[in-house]
């Protein structure tokens, strides 16, 4: 039986605060009675509707997310430093019934709003533009997303709110890298090129990134090649194998390896048709 569109039905969204930090939680009804949804609804309870896998090569607003599961909505909290700081909520992102980026809202301190995303597609529905505006309508940055002739992603233009370039990406595959890590999961190796308003090389990153597009480790060098930071990732997922808690660590190679920082998810998905 799908019990997941029958059984619960998510009515409110309500944001308190505590200790001086916005914590969520999600308010749904059960013939039980009101609750709060702090876990998944189970796979065996949602078989159909939005309940698919996604293929990253062909999804580019998943892999921007790193999602295995199309979602209706994230929220997502972040905290930098110690865990035992607390979070503060980072974002809100909402997807259409098509599994596409509809809208994004990041927050700063006290939960104010700090930004607001918005997207454009091409005529294939690849994801072409995010606009990224303030709390009064105010254009901040536009990221415009490069795909090749084959429609692989391979950079994006950053410009400011005149229309003037203030960052460019080239990102290539880097063939005949591993495409398993050392845990086994298949990976993905990128190179990122960051090039400065003036077109002059920046910096380069390596990607290690896994099916889905969420980041294994990234190692930024200076453009003369001087290795800066290498950073690892760490994640457990939902049983649809979306990230909702993620660590991140600042490596030295033979020597140390340090929480810096961590983010936790709260994934709602859509009921079934």
């Amino acid at each position: 039986m799908r019990r997941c569109a029958r059984k619960w039905l998510l009515l409110a969204v309500a944001v308190v605060l505590t200790l001086g930090a916005a914590r969520l939680l999600w308010v749904v009804y059960s013939p039980s009675g009101w609750a709060l949804a702090a876990s998944q609804p189970s796979e065996e309870e949602c078989t159909d509707g939005q309940m698919v896998r996604v293929d990253r090569a062909a999804s580019t607003d998943a892999g921007f997310d790193g999602l295995a599961t199309l979602p209706a909505s994230v929220v997502e909290y972040r905290w930098t430093g110690s865990a035992s700081d607390g979070e503060a909520l980072y974002s809100i992102a909402n997807y259409s019934h098509e599994g596409a980026l509809s809208r994004r809202t990041y927050y700063g301190p006290a939960a104010a709003i700090e930004a607001l995303e918005s997207y454009t597609r091409d005529n294939t529905g690849r994801l072409a533009e995010r606009r990224f505006e303030d709390d009064d309508g105010n254009l901040l940055k536009v990221h415009k997303l490069v795909y090749s002739d084959q429609g692989v992603f391979v950079g994006e233009i950053v410009t400011d709110s005149s229309g003037n370039v203030i960052e460019r990406v080239e990102r290539a595959r880097r063939e005949g890298a591993a495409t398993a890590d050392p845990g086994g999961q298949n990976v993905d190796v990128y190179e990122e090129k960051v090039f400065s308003a003036s077109g002059e090389l920046a910096a380069v990153r390596v990607r290690v990134e896994d099916e889905w597009g969420n980041p294994v480790s990234v190692t930024d060098y200076a453009p003369d090649g001087t290795l800066l930071l290498v950073t690892e990732y760490e994640y457990n997922k939902d049983s649809w194998d979306n990230w909702i808690e993620r660590r991140e660590y600042h490596v030295v190679p033979g020597a140390s390896r340090i929480l810096v920082a961590g983010a936790s998810r709260y994934v709602s998905y859509p009921g079934a048709g």
